[in-house]
């Protein structure tokens, strides 16, 4: 399993607060504005360690391991353009700091330092008037950089049949993108697509999934839910869809179960342990 780390502006009260405007919403989205603060100056500041005792609160950015290649994507929109820096900064166990990496652009690669034992990241003003502050990701640079993405397709099996194809719908957890590998029959009669999804929605994965189905328009389609945030989405796409598309909410798909696993499924999100049953009620359904 691959994990994507999801880090937000949760902390309303760490970052810059002086003359500050800041709204959040309910999806964790934050609007920050502030005309008048100084160049320099740290907006937000994230970091692997805190102390619970002094601050209640439990360390934002995770743990990384030593001399390990990684992915930082920070999906923010700044007015004007080009007016933040990204400042990552990592430290021993006397913490002192012992390297620091400063860099502008929205994604960066970097080794985590062997004698580093924490880390922080901070977004410092450069003549930074407004930010639109969506999440940040952190994960294996292994990943593809469709990996990061809101809606991100995977095409598990494909076994030649050109006439179904199941995708079935996985929302992320808050904190965590988790791409698994999976355990398939020998012989399965539908090509499958896992399709993952943000937690925080946007109408830019209704425009990754319809480019998706345009693409095996000549199939017919059947779109599966696993949870809340799925059935969310995918009543709200329905308008959207063409007449050979089908689309099997989460209850469906567990209806005749025990009310434990309903109740799972119903939840906002589906675990990573579960997305092999849900694969498995998957096939059930196709053989019915």
């Amino acid at each position: 399993m691959q994990i994507i780390n999801q880090i937000y502006w949760d902390q309303i009260n760490a970052g810059y607060m002086a003359g500050t405007s800041l709204k959040k919403t309910a999806n964790e989205i934050v609007k920050f504005k502030n005309e008048l603060m100084p160049p320099g100056k740290t907006i937000m500041k994230w970091s692997s360690s805190l102390n619970y005792q002094a601050h209640k609160e439990v360390p934002r950015l995770p743990i990384l391991l030593s001399n390990k290649t990684y992915k930082l994507v920070i999906d923010l929109d700044v007015k004007p353009v080009d007016t933040a820096i990204f400042c990552l900064k990592f430290f021993d166990l006397q913490t002192n700091e012992i390297k620091k990496i400063i860099f502008t652009e929205k994604e960066m690669t970097f080794i985590y330092p062997s004698n580093a034992v924490s880390y922080t990241l901070e977004i410092i003003n450069s003549g930074c008037k407004e930010i639109y502050f969506k999440r940040i990701q952190l994960g294996e640079v292994s990943l593809p950089d469709e990996a990061f993405t809101d809606f991100y397709p995977v095409e598990i099996h494909q076994c030649g049949n050109k006439k179904m194809l199941a995708v079935l719908l996985i929302a992320d957890s808050k904190r965590a993108r988790e791409i698994n590998n999976y355990v398939l029959p020998d012989h399965l009669g539908f090509n499958l697509i896992i399709g993952y999804l943000s937690w925080q929605k946007s109408t830019l994965q209704i425009k990754e999934l319809t480019k998706l189905l345009n693409h095996y328009a000549s199939e017919k389609v059947v779109l599966l839910s696993t949870s809340k945030n799925t059935d969310t989405f995918l009543q709200k796409i329905g308008s959207n869809l063409n007449s050979s598309t089908e689309v099997v909410l989460a209850k469906q798909l567990v209806e005749n179960e025990s009310s434990s696993m309903e109740n799972h499924w119903l939840k906002e999100s589906i675990n990573s342990t579960n997305i092999q049953d849900a694969i498995s009620k998957v096939i059930e359904y196709f053989k019915e």
